[in-house]
C-alpha cells in the first residue's frame, strides 16, 4: 500500500513539474549596449517568464562581431541563425560560428551559408551536429534558391526558371510560369515568380497567380492546387516556411496551404495561437486573443507563442525604427509587461 501511494505521489510530483516547466518561456531579443553611442557591440538576451510573471533577464552573447539586423529565425528551439550565417546556442550561451557571407538555407544539421570575397569565396557549410564549418563546394557562385542537398538552385527570371548544379547552368525550365503583379515602380528585371524547392528535384511554383503547379528539375509540371480569386500583388508573390514550418504562399493575402490535401487556409492579420490584429496608417495596431481585444500599442514586429504576445513599442506618433523597448501580453495574468530597452532592440523570437 505505502509504494502504491509512493507511486502516486511521484506520479502527482512529475505532473506538476511538466506543467511547471510547460508554462516557462523566454523571448530573444538583441540590443545594444546603453553605454555605446555608435552601437558597435552586439548583445542578445532571453528574457524570462513563467506562468505571465517577468521574472528577468539572461546574456546570451555579446560581441562586435555579431551582425543582426533582419531576418534572423530560432532554429529547433534552439539556435539563432542569422541572415549572415552567425550560429548561436541559446541554451548553452555560446557563439557557435561566426557568419561572414549569406545565409543560403538550413537542411537537417546543415547551414548553408554563401561567401563571395576576394580570398574567399564559395558555398560553405555550419554542421550542427559536428559543430564544424567548411567549404561545401568552390566552383561557380549560387544563382537562386538553393535545393536541400545544396547541389542544384533555381533561378527565376520574370516568368522563367532555370536550373543550376554545383554553380553552373544546367537547364532551363521554360517561361510560362506567369505573376501579375501591380503597375509601379519595380522594373522588369525585379519581377521574379514564386519558387521553392520541396526536395532535391521538385520546386513549387506558379502558372498565374493562385495556380500554384509543382515542376521537377527536367522540366515536368503537375498541378498542385488552385487558390480562386487571388489578383495581382503589390510585389512578387513568395512561398516560403514560416517559423512555425507552414508552408505558404504570399500574394499581397497569405495563405497556409497544405499539398497532400491540396487545401488551402487565408491567414487573415493572424499572429498565430489566437493573436489577430487591426492596425491603421495613423492610430496604435489594436491587438486581438481569441476574438477579445487585449489593447492598442504604437507597435511593430510582434512575434506570438502560447500564451504571450510580445512587440516593440514606442511612445505613440514616435519613429518605431527607434523603439523604447517591448511589451508583453500574456494570458496567465491577462496583462502587459513593459520592458525598457536603451536601443536598437530587435525582436528575435520566442524559446520554449
Amino acid at each position: 500500500m505505502k509504494k502504491f501511494l509512493h507511486g502516486i505521489l511521484f506520479l502527482i510530483f512529475i505532473i506538476i513539474s511538466a506543467q511547471a516547466q510547460s508554462n516557462k518561456i523566454s523571448l530573444v531579443v538583441a540590443s545594444y549596449p546603453p553605454e555605446e553611442k555608435l552601437g558597435t557591440t552586439r548583445q542578445v538576451y532571453r528574457y524570462d517568464f513563467e506562468a505571465g510573471e517577468y521574472r528577468g533577464r539572461t546574456l546570451i552573447a555579446s560581441s562586435t562581431e555579431i551582425r543582426l539586423g533582419s531576418g534572423e529565425r530560432i532554429y529547433r528551439n534552439r539556435y539563432l541563425v542569422s541572415r549572415n550565417g552567425d550560429v548561436i546556442d541559446l541554451v548553452d550561451k555560446k557563439i557557435l560560428n561566426l557568419g561572414d557571407g549569406r545565409l543560403s538555407r538550413i537542411d537537417g544539421d546543415r547551414i548553408f551559408i554563401e561567401v563571395n570575397k576576394d580570398r574567399k569565396n564559395g558555398l560553405y557549410v555550419y554542421d550542427l551536429g559536428t559543430k564544424r564549418y567548411g567549404l561545401f563546394r568552390k566552383t561557380g557562385l549560387q544563382w537562386g534558391m538553393l535545393s536541400p542537398n545544396g547541389l542544384r538552385s533555381v533561378n527565376a527570371n520574370g516568368s522563367s526558371l532555370s536550373i543550376y548544379e554545383n554553380g553552373r547552368f544546367r537547364k532551363s525550365l521554360g517561361g510560362g510560369f506567369d505573376l501579375n503583379v501591380e503597375a509601379n515602380e519595380m522594373s522588369s528585371e525585379m519581377l521574379r515568380v514564386a519558387a521553392f524547392w520541396l526536395d532535391d528535384r521538385r520546386i513549387l511554383t506558379q502558372k498565374g497567380n493562385g495556380n500554384l503547379v509543382i515542376v521537377d528539375v527536367d522540366g515536368k509540371t503537375t498541378r498542385a492546387l488552385k487558390i480562386p480569386d487571388v489578383g495581382a500583388c503589390g510585389g512578387n508573390p513568395q512561398i516560403y516556411r514560416d517559423n512555425r514550418e507552414r508552408l505558404i504562399y504570399r500574394c499581397d493575402d497569405t495563405f497556409e496551404i497544405d499539398l497532400q490535401k491540396k487545401t488551402y487556409r487565408k491567414l487573415a492579420a493572424e499572429l498565430g495561437y489566437g493573436f489577430t490584429y487591426k492596425s491603421g496608417d495613423t492610430a496604435s495596431t489594436e491587438y486581438f486573443y481569441d476574438r477579445r481585444s487585449i489593447g492598442r500599442v504604437w507597435s511593430v514586429s510582434a512575434v506570438a507563442a502560447d500564451g504571450y504576445l510580445a512587440m516593440l513599442f514606442a511612445a505613440e506618433g514616435k519613429n518605431l525604427g527607434y523603439p523604447d523597448g517591448v511589451r508583453v501580453w500574456n494570458k496567465y495574468r491577462n496583462e502587459w509587461t513593459t520592458i525598457e530597452i536603451a536601443w536598437g532592440a530587435e525582436i528575435i523570437g520566442w524559446l520554449n
